[in-house]
């Protein structure tokens, strides 16, 4: 698209009364979201350190593969 018809793009405005609505809901997920990723990146990081250990009997022969 050429800047000539950029001018043509039409520009909606949401009323400021519904941004501050969207803004609130947002405010209030946030915080559950957070913590719901946080609760992922831990279990990332509890499989990553398992999978270390499993690494490390079987190189070391303390886990048999069958």
């Amino acid at each position: 698209m050429r800047f000539s018809n950029f001018v043509q793009v039409p520009l909606l405005v949401v009323p400021i009364e519904e941004q501050k609505e969207i803004a609130d809901y947002l405010n209030k997920k946030v915080p559950k979201i957070d913590s719901l990723i946080a609760e992922k990146e831990s279990l990332i990081a509890d499989l990553e350190a398992y999978k270390k250990s499993l690494i490390y009997e079987v190189v070391t022969g303390k886990r048999r593969v069958v």
